[in-house]
């Protein structure tokens, strides 16, 4: 994962990336906590889903692309 941290908690934009390097999601951090809209790719580098997050919690809807969506399915991120 890449980013900024403040005050000890990320802060800012971070980006996860999969072992081949390729982008796997991107994200707000406020305070430590996930925050805004937060988008995730699939190995290919082809966008899967986004949707969006309130203190840290998944939050509205989300769109998923090119595969079904679960009821209460969020994507997950490699910390």
């Amino acid at each position: 994962a890449r980013g900024a941290y403040r005050a000890g908690a990320r802060d800012g934009v971070w980006t996860t990336a999969f072992e081949s390097g390729e982008r796997e999601s991107e994200g707000r951090y406020v305070a430590g906590l996930k925050s805004g809209d937060r988008v995730f790719y699939d190995v290919e580098g082809r966008l899967s889903a986004e949707g969006p997050y309130v203190s840290d919690e998944p939050h509205g809807e989300w769109r998923w692309l090119g595969r079904p969506k679960n009821d209460g399915d969020v994507p997950t991120e490699l910390e």
